[in-house]
C-alpha cells in the first residue's frame, strides 16, 4: 500500500495531538527540507471570510509545486472550524468546506503531495471527516485518533516524569496527585515541576500535593464528593460554597453527588455480599447485573478505578449501609427534579438535601 495523501489526526488534548504531529511531520518532511517541502496554513480561524480564505490557499498550496523540492506536504493547522455554532451556521462556509471535499475525493491530492490535517475536535458526523473516512476506505487517507488519557496513564505519566525530574513520587501519592490536576500530560507536566521545587529532594507527600498544586475542575468537583462520601457535612457545606463562589451551578453539583452515591452503593453493597475484598479483589467476573449496575456508571466506574482511587471510595463506602445510600439517592433525586421542575432556590434546596442524607446515615 502507498502511504497515505491526506492524513486527519484528532486528539481532545493538545499535547498529545502537538506530539503526534511532531512524530507524522518527521515521518513526511525532515527538519533540513522543511524550508521548502512544508508549508503551513493555520486553520485556527474565527470568521467566515478567514475559514474559506484557509480553504483556498490549501487547495491552492496542493497543486503548487514547492521549490527545490519533489514532495510537498501542506500542514492544515489547529482547524477550528467546527468549534463554532455560528460558523457552522454560515452557507458560505458550508458551500467552500463541501466544494473542499469534493476536490479532494476528485481529482484529488496531485502525485507527490501530501495534506496533513490537525484538530482537537471534529465531530464524525460531519462532511470533512467523512471525506477522510471515504479516503481511508479507498486507501489514499488515514484517520490517527489520539484518545485523552486515561487515569492510569496519566499515573504511569507522572512516574516517569518524577523520576526525570529526581523526585521521589510514590504511587499513591501520584494517584492522588492526578486526581488533583487531572490526566492532561502538560499540566501533568507544570505542576510536577512546582512540587519538586517545593518539596527540595525529599518525597512529596499527600499534604504537599494539596498545599502546591493547582486543582483542576475535576479535582474540585471530587473534593466535594470526598467529602460527603466522608460523611463530612461541614467539609461538604465549605467545599458546597466555595464552588458557589467559583459559580458553579447546584444542579451540576448535584449530579456529582449522584454520581458518587451510585459508585458507593455499588461497592458498598459489594462489600456486605463479598464480591469485592477487604483488600479490593473481585472475587469472580461480574454477574449481569453487578455488569448493568457498572455499565450505567459510565466514566464512574468504579472497577475501572486505579488501586489507590478505588481504596478511597473503599473507605467512604463502608460508611454507609446499603439501605442508607439507597436512601440517601432517593433524596438527591428529588432534589434533582426540583431545581428542574420549579422555580426553587437551588442552593439551598442542595444544602438542605445533602444535610437530609447525612442525617439519614447515621
Amino acid at each position: 500500500m502507498a502511504d497515505p495523501s491526506a492524513i486527519l489526526i484528532v486528539s481532545p488534548d493538545d499535547y498529545l495531538l502537538s506530539q503526534k504531529t511532531k512524530e507524522v511531520l518527521d515521518a513526511l518532511v525532515p527538519e533540513e527540507n522543511r524550508m521548502f517541502g512544508l508549508e503551513i496554513v493555520d486553520c485556527a480561524v474565527d470568521t467566515v471570510d478567514a475559514c474559506v480564505q484557509a480553504l483556498r490557499k490549501v487547495q491552492g498550496s496542493l497543486v503548487q509545486q514547492g521549490f527545490f523540492s519533489e514532495s510537498k506536504t501542506v500542514w492544515m493547522r489547529d482547524i477550528g472550524f467546527f468549534d463554532d455554532g455560528r460558523l457552522q451556521k454560515s452557507t458560505t462556509l458550508a458551500g467552500a468546506l463541501a466544494s473542499f471535499c469534493d476536490w479532494l475525493l476528485a481529482p484529488g491530492i496531485p502525485d507527490g503531495f501530501t495534506l496533513l490535517a490537525t484538530s482537537t475536535h471534529i465531530p464524525k458526523n460531519v462532511r470533512f471527516y467523512r471525506t477522510f473516512e471515504t479516503l481511508a476506505k479507498q486507501k489514499t487517507g488515514e484517520i490517527v485518533s489520539v484518545p485523552p488519557p486515561s487515569e492510569k496513564d496519566a499515573i504511569e505519566r507522572a512516574l516517569e516524569v518524577a523520576k526525570g525530574l529526581g523526585l521521589p513520587l510514590s504511587k499513591p501519592v501520584a494517584a492522588a496527585f492526578v486526581a488533583r490536576v487531572g490526566y492532561a500530560p502538560r499540566e501533568l507536566l507544570s505542576e510536577l515541576e512546582k512540587l519538586a521545587v517545593y518539596t527540595r529532594g525529599r518525597a512529596p507527600t499527600n499534604a504537599d500535593v494539596e498545599t502546591v498544586c493547582t486543582m483542576n475542575a475535576g479535582g474540585e468537583f471530587w473534593d466535594l464528593t470526598d467529602a460527603f462520601g466522608q460523611h463530612d457535612l461541614a467539609k461538604t457545606i465549605k467545599v458546597l460554597h466555595n464552588l458557589y463562589e467559583k459559580r458553579l451551578e447546584p444542579i451540576m453539583l448535584v449530579m456529582q453527588i449522584q454520581a458518587r452515591l451510585n459508585e458507593l452503593y455499588l461497592l458498598c453493597d459489594s462489600l456486605a455480599s463479598k464480591r469485592l475484598s477487604d483488600s479490593g479483589r473481585w472475587s469472580s467476573a461480574l454477574g449481569e447485573e453487578d455488569a448493568a449496575a457498572v455499565a450505567a456508571l459510565g466514566p464512574f466506574n468504579v472497577v475501572a478505578k486505579s488501586a489507590w482511587r478505588l481504596g478511597s471510595l473503599m473507605a467512604q463506602a463502608r460508611k454507609w449501609t446499603p439501605a442508607e445510600l439507597k436512601r440517601a439517592r432517593t433524596a438527591m433525586i428529588k432534589a434533582h427534579e426540583r431545581m428542574v421542575s420549579v422555580s426553587v432556590d437551588a442552593k439551598s434546596l442542595l444544602e438542605m438535601a445533602i444535610a437530609d442524607a447525612m442525617h439519614v446515615s447515621k
